[in-house]
């Protein structure tokens, strides 16, 4: 791996982390970058 390639994915990850503590449903749809499962509450996003 690359220090750029790092460097990205740490990047994303912050994003992704930062997203959660915000609670901003589109930002972490956006920092997973692929299809997924979100659990919810009671319900499930896809």
């Amino acid at each position: 791996m690359t220090k750029a390639a790092i460097h990205e994915a740490k990047a994303v990850m912050q994003a992704h982390l930062d997203a959660l503590n915000e609670r901003d449903a589109d930002a972490i749809t956006a920092a997973l970058r692929i299809p997924h499962f979100r659990l919810s509450g009671d319900a499930v996003k896809v």
